[in-house]
């Protein structure tokens, strides 16, 4: 177990990747604990700020692994969407007209490598923040676009998933298009972004080539042997974990023994061997919670633009809500809807 290790621990150099996301990290910590904790809040954005002025002072400071260092290189290109998401939260921290200038230009992604769409959110989500300023509008339009990519892949997919390409940690990106078409809904109230949100939850928790639960213990069928080195200490999946998923690159030796014929989509094992399609990551749990937070019925009720007749679009689990169900008028539609109640609900796993 971790608490047992005793092994030498190696700290590589500083960047300007890793010093943008704790900037940011320790400004949204800031901004939290402000409520809770005042002292720690402090701390943190007294962190938040001495990380920026070192951005500041040290334009494209890019992390490279060093020479003698071989194991795996989380290394980038660019630190753009880093800063982006840097400049975005403290911002939003401190509402300091100084960081405006850093997030002109909207930036992407929700990975270990891309996260601008951190700052989108940050942005996007912020108490105040002027709708008609170019910081809110060009991460709103960078949120939509990327919604509107992807609807087509949602549409076309028998399993209603968002990619076409299956590669390591799938079901991440699986779980952060989910995200943006969640946050799509909430910004233009089109109940097809919600639909195709909740497609994403779907494949997720079975509706997926491989029929299975890709959350540790929910479904019928779950991973019961992830590569989390807890849980094969223990001898059982520790529950509610996600796991990597579906791997067409078949990279690792399980993968490529009981994956070689199958096709790209089902390329899946659920061995604790299987590092690159069944690891378990606290990145991809991250997406997973907040998508299940977009999906929820009292998300929905949150959104000041959602029309009664949109409801229709919307899964049946969320139009039974008995909260819903309270505030759709006219009653001809809320009849309707209660109809259907008492339709048995399809069967997802």
């Amino acid at each position: 177990m971790p608490t047992a290790e005793t092994g030498e621990l190696i700290v590589t150099p500083v960047s300007s990747t890793a010093t943008a996301d704790f900037c940011a990290s320790m400004a949204l910590a800031a901004e939290f604990y402000e409520k809770y904790d005042k002292d720690f809040a402090k701390k943190c954005m007294d962190a938040a700020e001495k990380s920026w002025a070192w951005l500041q002072a040290n334009p494209g400071f890019i992390f490279k692994n060093p020479d003698d260092i071989v194991t795996g290189e989380y290394g980038d290109k660019t630190d753009r969407d880093e800063r982006y998401w840097a400049a975005a939260q403290m911002y939003r921290a401190t509402g300091d007209q100084k960081y405006l200038s850093a997030v002109s230009n909207a930036s992407t992604g929700l990975d270990w490598s891309t996260v601008g769409d951190y700052g989108n959110i940050a942005l996007l989500t912020m108490n105040g923040i002027d709708k008609s300023s170019s910081a809110y509008t060009n991460a709103k339009n960078a949120v939509i676009k990327q919604a509107d990519k992807m609807a087509g892949n949602v549409s076309s997919s028998p399993y209603g998933s968002s990619i076409t390409t299956y590669n390591w940690g799938s079901n991440m990106t699986i779980a952060n298009a989910g995200i943006i078409f969640g946050l799509a809904q909430q910004l233009t109230g089109d109940a097809s972004y919600g639909t195709a949100a909740q497609a994403q939850l779907n494949y997720l928790l079975g509706t997926n080539p491989v029929g299975t639960s890709f959350v540790s213990g929910y479904g019928t069928v779950s991973p019961e042997n992830p590569h989390h080195r807890p849980s094969m200490a223990v001898g059982h999946a520790m529950k509610g974990m996600l796991a990597g998923g579906v791997n067409e690159n078949l990279e690792d030796s399980a993968a490529k023994a009981y994956c070689k014929d199958l096709p790209a989509a089902k390329c899946f094992i659920d061995n604790s061997e299987s590092y690159s399609t069944n690891e378990i990551t606290i990145y991809w749990n991250s997406p997973l919670t907040y998508l299940i937070s977009l999906t929820s019925p009292e998300a929905l009720l949150q959104l000041p633009q959602l029309r009664q007749q949109q409801l229709l679009l919307l899964l049946p689990q969320q139009l039974l809500h008995p909260k819903l169900l309270q505030r759709i008028q006219p009653q001809p539609l809320k009849q309707q809807l209660l109809q259907l109640r008492l339709q048995p609900l399809p069967k997802l796993l």
